[in-house]
């Protein structure tokens, strides 16, 4: 699940619980990562043994480096990104152009 923390943190953490409580397995990196291994690699690697990225977009998620990075990895590794709008909605004019062709999941 890719996220930003300022904004998104919160929602994040209730609809991985959620998609677990469905027996979907869900990594989050605040539930799931371990400590003395770099994040970048244990993100990089979850989301290559993953069929689907589940974004959840807010303008903080828009804004951030992090984020854009994991969406990259996944599209570049063939891993469908699926975007959940965040609360409060993102602006969609700032949203990429192929992100924007997407379904969106409320």
């Amino acid at each position: 699940m890719s996220y930003a923390r300022r904004d998104g943190g919160t929602q994040a953490r209730e609809l991985a619980l959620a998609l677990r409580d469905d027996g979907l397995e869900v990594y989050l990196d605040r539930l799931d990562m371990r400590g003395g291994i770099g994040w970048r690699p244990q993100l990089a690697e979850a989301i290559r043994r993953s069929r689907f990225l589940v974004l959840v977009l807010t303008q903080g998620a828009l804004a951030s480096e992090v984020a854009e990075w994991e969406w990259q990895v996944a599209r570049r590794e063939g891993v469908t990104v699926l975007p959940v709008k965040g609360t409060p909605e993102p602006d969609f004019a700032a949203v990429p152009r192929w992100m924007s062709e997407l379904h969106w999941y409320d």
